[in-house]
């Protein structure tokens, strides 16, 4: 094992060389210091045992050692927090531990927002199926069919939905996979997965599932025996646009020849440094596991990882990499603002009037909240009153940003609701409803050259609409206002069917055909 990087006095991992003969007041002062790592992860901090603030891997006695693991855990229950080995290292005689903190909060759990994506027959409903069940597949599909959403998925293979599914981990680290009720109660960290469509025809719902589900990472699956395709190009280059951090996950290890393998893993080293510019990095045990987890908020690795679901081979490993995980998305902060969620489903239910689905972005949501829900043809806005509120099959009485929720409305029926509108705090300020605005674009590719009047479909956040092109500011050598690959200019767009709900700052990606472009909202 070599020397660490050193120390940051941010971010949530903690070196220390020894915790032997500590008096109360060094405690309270490594209780106060745990306190502000697990803050900083969101719950959870890495501890390692036997490492300078450098970085040196000096280690411990084994007696030194075991009394600083017992002063570990001693402080770590004053903060009603559970510890779990990861790893412990014995080099001649000397010691030295690494050790996951998580917070025991009865009333609230760590939620991992986990996107999979990648090409089809990748396995990505297969390996989902695996993890969530606790299955092994038969080669025939069995996993996969656990988590489908339509009868046409289940006859083809082929997702054509978002899927959601979800499993959890205890205080201790052990998996909890039966029903969703279960695993909402005992779990103190959960992993929500969602399932994107890997055919071509349904790009368009895989963006759409990327931009508006905010998700932590993305596992971008590929096919041992099939390599990099262009589907897998094209996921990975929404990931570095939308800026999500990424995995590789190689499926399919168990039916293919040496050969193959090697090449396939040659071309996803070549589209890591070439096309995404970052290093890829092989994980082949817990050591490597927690350097991705150092290591991969700062998003210059790439962690790839060989799995069977047939053979179970290095699942392990994939379980403990998203137990280890630190969630990126931090909420803390729009907790106490006004609310606004992304509207990106309607249901249903007998007994209730109108259920909505999706993701909190800012704000709190209780039970019997007067709300605004719109923007509608004419740019107004509709009041509801909120009914119930669900996250993950359970009845809450509030619900805070970052949480994926369903909410059961009063005084609007389901026809009036639809997907890319908000529900936001009944304050006329918040009301926005924008029929045209100026963003900043960047054309990543276009065959063509883009004049005035092109007509892109765009997707930010959870909007998918048309829009028009009414002003570029740029001038090329011509005088013409065109646009072409590689031009970046401010443009002028107008929505084609209705206004929306948008904001300066929030980002916005178009892909018509072969033409590829992301910018952001300015004004």
């Amino acid at each position: 094992m070599n020397n660490l990087t050193p120390e940051k006095d941010d971010g949530n991992i903690e070196y220390k060389l020894s915790l032997c003969d500590i008096d109360d007041n060094i405690i309270n002062k490594r209780i106060t210091q745990m306190k502000y790592r697990l803050y900083e992860g969101n719950g959870e901090a890495l501890y390692f045992i036997g490492v300078m603030d450098d970085g040196s891997l000096l280690g411990l006695s084994e007696e030194e050692y075991n009394e600083s693991v017992t002063n570990l855990k001693l402080i770590a229950e004053k903060i009603d927090s559970s510890i779990i080995k990861i790893s412990e290292y014995q080099n001649k005689k000397s010691f030295i531990g690494e050790f996951l903190i998580r917070e025991n909060d009865k009333n609230n759990y760590i939620d991992l927002k986990i996107a999979i994506a990648g090409n089809v027959d990748a396995g990505k409903s297969t390996t989902i199926g695996t993890l969530t069940k606790g299955i092994l597949d038969d080669g025939r599909g069995l996993a996969r069919s656990h988590v489908f959403n339509y009868k046409h998925e289940i006859n083809s293979g082929r997702t054509s939905s978002i899927s959601h599914q979800i499993m959890g981990y205890d205080s201790s680290g052990n998996i909890i996979n039966t029903s969703w009720n279960e695993i909402v109660n005992k779990s103190s960290k959960i992993i929500s997965f969602y399932d994107l469509a890997g055919h071509e025809k349904y790009l368009k719902t895989t963006i759409y599932g990327l931009s508006c589900m905010y998700p932590d990472y993305c596992l971008i699956m590929v096919g041992a025996n099939m390599g990099i395709n262009h589907m897998s190009r094209e996921h990975i280059g929404l990931c570095i646009n939308l800026k999500i951090p990424f995995i590789i996950i190689v499926t399919k290890i168990d039916i293919v020849p040496a050969n193959i393998l090697e090449e396939t893993l040659q071309k996803i080293n070549n589209v890591c440094k070439n096309r995404a510019r970052k290093i890829p990095y092989t994980v082949k045990n817990v050591s490597d596991i927690v350097n991705v987890v150092k290591n991969i908020k700062s998003d210059s690795i790439i962690p790839i990882l060989q799995i069977s679901n047939v053979t179970n081979f290095n699942l392990d490993l994939l379980r403990t990499l998203l137990n280890l995980l630190p969630v990126r998305n931090d909420y803390t902060q729009f907790v106490n603002q006004s609310v606004e969620l992304l509207v990106d489903g309607t249901y249903s239910v007998v007994g209730h009037s109108t259920i909505v689905s999706g993701l909190l972005k800012s704000g709190t949501i209780k039970v019997n909240d007067l709300l605004a829900i719109g923007p509608y043809l004419d740019s107004s806005y509709k009041q509801v009153k909120v009914r119930s509120i669900h996250c993950k099959y359970k009845n809450l009485s509030e619900a805070k940003a970052g949480s994926y929720i369903c909410l059961s409305l009063k005084n609007i029926t389901r026809k009036d609701v639809k997907k890319g509108m908000v529900i936001i705090s009944d304050i006329s300020n918040n009301k926005l409803a924008v029929s045209s605005f100026n963003a900043m674009i960047h054309i990543l590719h276009s065959p063509t050259t883009i004049k005035l009047g092109y007509q892109p479909f765009i997707h930010i956040d959870n909007i998918r609409q048309a829009v028009k092109i009414i002003e570029i500011n740029k001038q090329d050598d011509d005088g013409e206002t065109i646009l072409r690959t590689g031009d970046k200019a401010k443009v002028k767009l107008q929505f084609l069917i209705k206004p929306e709900y948008v904001k300066v700052g929030m980002k916005l990606i178009f892909r018509e055909g072969k033409i590829r472009a992301l910018g952001k909202i300015v004004d």
